[in-house]
């Protein structure tokens, strides 16, 4: 089995990285669930890897 798993860390943006903590924290303190839109997680995942 090929691993296509990337890591991240240290790759995205951090502006990126505190609007998503931002809207994390948000969420949770109201109970909400969410998620990152396939687009979005296009958008990181491409500015993100080489």
């Amino acid at each position: 089995m090929t691993n296509i798993s990337y890591s991240l860390s240290g790759k995205i943006d951090p502006v990126v990285v505190e609007v998503l903590r931002i809207i994390d924290q948000e969420a949770s303190s109201r109970g909400m669930l969410y998620f990152v839109v396939v687009a979005t997680a296009r958008d990181i995942l491409q500015k993100s890897l080489p």
